[in-house]
């Protein structure tokens, strides 16, 4: 079995079991790019929501009263075999009924987990 395999079975069977009051459901929105509607004159974009399991890693309330763009409030672990769809910059989050932008994603270099680092949602 590849290492990829062995994190996802390993790391899903202990966050299934002994880590289950760890392992937290959030909602993903993806927003499509748009489409340009010639009845309406506008562009329109679709968004796709979906939810799915991950690790909470940090969870900071507040602002950075200096500079709140900057300030990750909330990063989250997803593994590969949960996430609904390819995350990208600008996903919105909602986790414990506050929504969040992604503007950070790191991975390891298998890509079995996802690092998502977020901001509070304005």
């Amino acid at each position: 079995m590849g290492l990829y395999l062995d994190l996802q079975n390993d790391i899903k069977e202990a966050l299934n079991s002994d880590l289950l009051d760890a392992y937290k459901t959030i909602e993903v929105t993806s927003f499509t790019s748009g489409v340009y509607d010639p009845a309406l004159g506008t562009l329109i974009s679709t968004e796709i929501t979906s939810t799915c399991k991950c690790v909470v890693i940090k969870d900071q309330d507040g602002d950075n009263i200096d500079s709140p763009e900057s300030v990750e409030g909330l990063v989250l672990m997803v593994m590969d075999s949960d996430k609904p769809f390819s995350f990208a910059n600008g996903q919105k989050i909602l986790y414990s009924s506050n929504y969040y932008k992604v503007k950070g994603i790191k991975t390891d270099p298998i890509e079995a987990e996802w690092q998502l680092s977020c901001i509070k949602w304005n």
